[in-house]
């Protein structure tokens, strides 16, 4: 009787946490606890409440009593690991995600975290060596790669950065295929080298300053939109940036606003650089920053531009 009572209340605090009545979870928890202390399940359910709360101090006094009971289940030692991360805790955290590997070396999201822990920790090269020893276990999922790319973009080893950022692209691309069938590691790995090149040529165009044609680029995930411009962003290259917020608009086109003021900062940016380093040919530099104002086409992005002459982009000298 007492266990289906606590089963009861168990099965409460889970129903109020998803509607995100945590005090209310909270105490339906306790109520489980209370007629059965011995199920590590009802700690753990708590703890994680108490996270959904911001309560972190509790919710780690909670998962640790979980583990008492049942030190052998790897998820209670990442979520007592995403607790003190977020708690800012990162040397804890850390020593806690290596726990969790220690009992199952087979999940991804634990190198993840832990080498988001080593990285807020700012020990970044610990952080990329942490991660890719988790990477052959999803090495056709592209955002491994982006987020090793981002890592190594961190550690300021833009030459790696560039490396795995590029395959990640690739294979994002590669992904929006519908295959029917299964693909093998060698025909996979030469379709991925022939789109990695394609990324490659886009990435030097906006090298050389030229505006790219993003064909074959529109189905672009926006994780990889993302990692590209953080890795242009860290490059200093302010023409790419304004060029990948065409891709950005593509899949946020309810941010045109948002994006499209950050892509005039971009070529604001890359104007004044431009003048100065390279000098350049001002009205070249002007007219090609007009073309990148209106590369997308799009007569929304038009509009919002002569809805805005006091945006015009002008350099003082």
């Amino acid at each position: 009787m007492e266990f289906l009572s606590s089963h009861y209340y168990n099965r409460l605090g889970s129903a109020y946490r998803l509607n995100d009545q945590y005090a209310e979870a909270i105490s339906a928890y306790k109520q489980a606890i209370g007629l059965n202390s011995k199920d590590p399940d009802y700690y753990n359910n708590l703890g994680n409440a108490y996270y959904a709360n911001d309560e972190y101090a509790e919710a780690i006094s909670a998962y640790k009593q979980a583990i008492g009971l049942n030190s052998k289940d790897p998820d209670y030692y990442d979520n007592l690991g995403n607790t003190y991360y977020a708690n800012d805790e990162y040397a804890d955290a850390i020593s806690t995600f290596e726990q969790a590997i220690a009992l199952n070396s087979k999940k991804l999201d634990y190198y993840y975290h832990g080498a988001m822990a080593y990285a807020k920790n700012n020990e970044l090269k610990k952080a990329v060596d942490f991660f890719s020893g988790g990477m052959k276990l999803s090495k056709r999922d592209h955002n491994v790669w982006l987020f090793r790319g981002m890592l190594y973009c961190q550690l300021e080893d833009l030459t790696e950065a560039f490396n795995d950022i590029i395959r990640g692209v690739a294979m994002s691309i590669f992904n929006t295929k519908k295959l029917n069938s299964p693909i093998d590691d060698d025909n996979y790995d030469i379709s991925i080298n022939s789109i990695e090149k394609r990324v490659k040529r886009l990435m030097d165009e906006m090298e050389k300053e030229t505006i790219p044609k993003f064909d074959g680029f529109e189905q672009l995930d926006m994780n990889s939109i993302v990692i590209l411009d953080f890795y242009e962003e860290k490059h200093k290259n302010y023409f790419a940036q304004a060029c990948i917020c065409d891709l950005r608009l593509q899949k946020q086109p309810f941010n045109e606003d948002k994006i499209m003021n950050q892509k005039i900062q971009h070529i604001k940016k890359w104007c004044g650089i431009d003048h100065y380093q390279n000098q350049k040919n001002t009205d070249e530099v002007y007219n090609k920053a007009l073309a990148l104002l209106l590369m997308s086409g799009k007569n929304e992005t038009h509009n919002f531009f002569q809805k805005r002459p006091a945006l015009r982009i002008k350099v003082v000298l």
